[in-house]
């Protein structure tokens, strides 16, 4: 059992600005692939404890135009007895780690223009917080990542949407000493997606 509670406060310092602050508690329990081993050398990890997070966030809403919005907030996650695979003793088991960081996003669009873009960039640094990794690095949690998207509609049903994803660095599947680097990638997508008129109308889209 557990407690997820969850509270916010939102002040409207005009009608363009509002200043917002938030606290969450994360619950998760363990599952059956947390809690067995299949194949030798893993072993099982009955005793594990139920995973839990604490979010805090502060941050910024502007509404700089009817057709633009740009968000600024920072972050800070404490989490007890984060389940990772600990690749030392081929088991699953119980981490503390912390996470801070700053989102930035900007929103440009309205039902009166013929595009909508957006821009979001996060700056995040993660790390064990106890234990024998103390100030490592955690795997596959990359320091930046920024995604812009733009959405143009061709005719009244018909529309596409492009976007892109750029990942930085960050270390590789369980490795908790830092020593194995991931590459810098990045995603592109493309969609063009119609709706039917008709009810129920369904879309169909193809994507690349």
């Amino acid at each position: 059992s557990g407690k997820s509670p969850k509270v916010g406060l939102n002040f409207s310092v005009n009608p363009d600005w509002n200043l917002y602050t938030s606290f969450a508690r994360t619950f998760k329990a363990p599952n059956i692939d947390d809690l067995d081993a299949v194949l030798p050398p893993f072993s099982d990890a009955v005793d594990l404890k139920p995973q839990q997070a604490d979010h805090y966030e502060l941050g910024a809403r502007w509404q700089a135009a009817p057709w633009a919005k740009v968000k600024a907030a920072g972050f800070f996650i404490h989490s007890q007895d984060e389940i990772l695979f600990n690749p030392f003793a081929f088991a699953n088991a119980n981490f503390t780690t912390q996470r801070q960081g700053l989102e930035l996003g900007v929103s440009v669009g309205h039902s009166s223009h013929r595009f909508n873009y957006y821009a979001n960039y996060t700056f995040m640094r993660a790390h064990f917080h106890k234990g024998a990794f103390t100030g490592y690095e955690l795997p596959l949690t990359p320091e930046h990542q920024a995604s812009a998207g733009v959405h143009v509609p061709l005719t009244q049903r018909l529309s596409t949407d492009l976007s892109a994803r750029w990942v930085g660095h960050q270390f590789r599947l369980n490795d908790f000493n830092n020593r194995f680097p991931a590459d810098i990638y990045g995603v592109m997508d493309w969609t063009v997606s119609y709706q039917f008129p008709r009810r129920p109308r369904p879309k169909v889209f193809f994507s690349l």
